[in-house]
């Protein structure tokens, strides 16, 4: 039993979890305390100790959902389903929500009109797959997902004694597909208006909470210390992208420099022990410089004002003998120059 399970027992829905279905991927099974909708069979699975994820909370018809997010951290379980066919996405839907509460689950954010902003539906389904596990990220571009219709995605948490679940469910009717599983030995069919779930639920050992530092408080920091590290600012493993998650992070260290006129910045990338020292080197520099480039280009702020510097894994506010403690060494410094 895992340390959270106490929390779904006094729900009284622990024994409640529906059998495993013959069809399920070896090895999968539903989220701990979790029922599945009766007759679904798992086709993705995957599990990670620690996992930074992302709670979509944009509400704006560009935002996607994911442009402005919560950030937790946590053991992270990631079950895929395919329903039964003859239902609806929004049957399906209703259902889960219906468990959550049951569940004690309070709802935190719903994406629930059966369209995800058509322009961007695609980029919504990529950034809540590709997010929950190695595997999904790392080696594929497609998901079960693809070009799914009447989408709709809740989140919900469950916090009792300093203890936090999140939960975020994703429901769509597939257009369609062989979905190719990379531990399947063979394509899993999924017809077309079939109901495909995605279940991914993440346990902290905190409530968890929105990651946002104000401009006033880097002013603070800058005048007291001449630094502070951010951890706002986000990338893809091993890439110099920014992520739209970054936006709300962005827009502080553009208010600040846009207050204080006279300020002139170093922005620093930092990474973890993980790869080689001269690669780290390298990409945290790319890092700095995407910063740069998006605090002028974006925000109007004069390229004279910043230099982008990367320090790669030379300079650790932490040992790099746990993920949490990595986490906090990958991060981009503000330095007053």
């Amino acid at each position: 039993m895992s340390a959270f399970q106490p929390l779904l027992v006094a729900a009284g829905f622990l024994l409640l979890s529906t059998a495993a279905h013959a069809a399920d991927l070896p090895g999968s099974k539903d989220p701990d305390g979790f029922r599945r909708f009766e007759g679904s069979e798992i086709i993705h699975y995957a599990t990670s100790p620690r996992e930074q994820y992302f709670l979509a909370r944009g509400e704006g018809s560009t935002g996607a959902g994911f442009e402005k997010a919560e950030r937790v951290e946590g053991a992270t379980v990631r079950v895929v389903y395919k329903a039964p066919l003859g239902t609806t996405s929004l049957e399906v839907f209703r259902a889960y929500q219906q468990m959550l509460a049951g569940l004690g689950f309070e709802e935190t954010f719903k994406l629930d009109t059966g369209s995800l902003y058509a322009l961007s539906a695609k980029d919504f389904q990529q950034r809540f797959y590709f997010q929950a596990d190695y595997v999904a990220r790392k080696d594929r571009e497609d998901t079960p997902f693809q070009d799914a219709k009447n989408q709709y995605y809740l989140t919900a948490r469950l916090a009792k004694d300093g203890q936090a679940i999140n939960a975020a469910v994703y429901v769509a009717e597939s257009d369609g597909l062989d979905w190719q599983e990379p531990t399947a030995g063979r394509p899993i069919v999924i017809r077309l208006g079939q109901p495909v779930i995605g279940v991914d639920v993440i346990s902290s050992g905190q409530a968890s909470r929105m990651v946002e530092i104000k401009a006033t408080e880097m002013a603070k920091a800058l005048t007291d210390t001449g630094k502070i590290d951010i951890y706002g600012i986000y990338f893809d493993t091993d890439r110099t992208d920014l992520k739209p998650e970054s936006k709300s992070t962005l827009e502080e260290v553009a208010k600040l420099l846009k207050t204080d006129p006279s300020l002139r910045l170093e922005v620093a990338g930092h990474t973890d022990n993980t790869g080689a020292p001269a690669h780290n080197m390298q990409l945290s520099g790319g890092r700095a410089a995407a910063v740069v480039n998006a605090l002028v280009t974006t925000y109007g702020v004069d390229r004279a004002r910043l230099q982008a510097k990367g320090y790669g894994d030379s300079k650790p506010v932490a040992p790099n003998d746990t993920e949490q403690n990595r986490a906090r060494n990958r991060r981009v410094e503000l330095r007053k120059l």
